[in-house]
């Protein structure tokens, strides 16, 4: 099943592909000819494109366009929901693989290019992982509390909603920053509970939107 998937969003976003690693390719060969960051960030722009392009394609919520297909369509398939879920995630995080490969060779040039040493370069790792995993699954929630939203019969209730999502949203956002803040420094300590934070965050997010798919 889920090898028919990813052979179907292969050929779906083929042209995609194609342009972004050509694009981040040329920014690369710049980058190593000059040495000048700007061309490794427009890199990594490039693949944050690559990876954000088909979050909203392949949940099937609601609020995309109608000739794409819609989530009932995904629950009706003879597949547990749960393996679903799990499927659509998988078909996501292959898209982000690009952007990895940037965001880990990035300490590399800066610590070449900046004064600044990245202290904990395993941590890095880890928090771009578990960031990564965080922020799919955030985009994920808030499609699918929309489909919850929009069926509230009135409109107090859908503004209540949408601000107690927005501010769980930015909360963890604040501390998934403060998580990548601590990697510079030597409080070990801290860099740790940061990271359990981090991981909790993201456990609790996947886990929330495993209930919500069901």
């Amino acid at each position: 099943m889920i090898r028919h998937f990813l052979k179907r969003d292969f050929r779906d976003y083929q042209l995609y592909w194609v342009l972004v690693f050509a694009v981040a390719f040329v920014f690369g060969l710049l980058y190593q000819a000059t040495g000048i960051l700007l061309y490794l960030y427009l890199a990594v722009y490039t693949c944050v494109f690559l990876a954000f392009l088909p979050v909203n394609y392949l949940t099937g919520v609601t609020w995309r366009a109608q000739h794409i297909m819609s989530r009932n369509y995904l629950l009706a398939l003879p597949i547990g929901r749960k393996h679903l879920f799990h499927i659509v995630l998988l078909r996501i995080l292959v898209f982000w693989t690009p952007l990895w490969a940037l965001l880990f060779y990035l300490p590399v040039a800066l610590n070449r290019n900046l004064p600044y040493r990245l202290t904990h370069p395993v941590a890095y790792v880890l928090l771009v992982l578990i960031g990564s995993f965080w922020l799919i699954n955030a985009i994920i929630a808030m499609q699918l509390r929309y489909e919850e939203i929009i069926r509230y019969m009135h409109v107090r209730q859908r503004i209540a909603a949408w601000s107690r999502m927005l501010t769980g949203a930015l909360v963890e956002s604040l501390l998934m920053a403060l998580a990548l803040f601590s990697l510079y420094g030597d409080r070990t300590l801290a860099l740790l509970v940061m990271l359990a934070a981090a991981i909790w965050i993201a456990i609790r997010r996947y886990r929330s939107n495993l209930r919500r798919w069901i």
